[in-house]
C-alpha cells in the first residue's frame, strides 16, 4: 500500500482568503441583487451557507460580519441609476472585499460607515494608532497616524483596490505599526 502526498505552493492565508472572499462576494452580490423572494421571505442567505459545521466563531470573524452587515445597510443609499449610485455600489463592494482581506491578516477589523457622495469609510482606532480609509469606487484614499518611539508618523496616499487584497502600500504602513507590538 502506498500513500500519495500532495504539496502546494499556496500559503495557508491564500487558501483561506479564497474561501472567505468568495463567501463575502456571494453575500454582497445576493444583497445587491435584492435576493430571491418566496412567499415574502428572502432566502439568499441560504445559498451562502457552507456544508461544514461551525464549532467556534472567532471574535475577529464575528466583528468582520458585523462590519459587513453595516456596509450592506448602506445599500439603501445606492438606489438609482445615476453615476453616483454606481460609484456607491462599487464602493460597497470594494469595502466588503477589503474587510475580507483584513480578516485574513493580523490587522484589526476596521469600523464601517457611509462616506460622502457614494463613498464608504473604514476607520481603525487603537492604542497610539488612527486610520481613516475612504473608499471611492475601486480606489482607496487613506490617512494613517501612529506613534513610534515617541515620534508621530503620518501617511496619506491613494491606491487601487484589488479584489480580496489590502493595497500594497497601505498594507506596508499597517504592518509597520502592528509589527512593532
Amino acid at each position: 500500500m502506498t500513500t500519495k502526498i500532495r504539496t502546494t505552493d499556496r500559503t495557508l492565508t491564500d487558501q483561506a482568503r479564497t474561501a472567505i472572499y468568495d463567501s463575502a462576494k456571494l453575500i454582497t452580490k445576493a444583497t445587491m441583487d435584492g435576493g430571491t423572494h418566496i412567499a415574502g421571505q428572502s432566502y439568499w442567505a441560504a445559498t451562502c451557507a457552507t456544508t461544514s459545521a461551525i464549532y467556534h466563531v472567532s471574535e475577529k470573524s464575528a466583528e468582520a460580519q458585523r462590519q459587513i452587515d453595516r456596509i450592506r445597510s448602506l445599500w439603501d443609499l445606492c438606489q438609482g441609476d445615476d453615476e453616483t449610485s454606481q460609484k456607491c455600489i462599487n464602493s460597497v463592494s470594494s469595502a466588503v472585499s477589503l474587510i475580507g482581506a483584513f480578516l485574513t491578516s493580523p490587522i484589526p477589523i476596521p469600523v464601517a460607515s457611509a462616506g460622502e457622495d457614494g463613498q464608504t469609510s473604514l476607520f481603525i482606532d487603537g492604542e497610539n494608532f488612527y486610520g481613516d480609509l475612504e473608499i471611492n469606487g475601486d480606489s482607496i484614499e487613506y490617512y494613517i497616524k501612529f506613534d513610534t518611539d515617541g515620534d508621530s508618523v503620518e501617511y496619506f496616499n491613494s491606491e487601487k483596490i484589488e479584489d480580496g487584497f489590502i493595497p500594497p502600500k497601505l498594507l506596508t504602513h499597517l504592518f509597520y505599526h502592528y509589527a512593532q507590538k
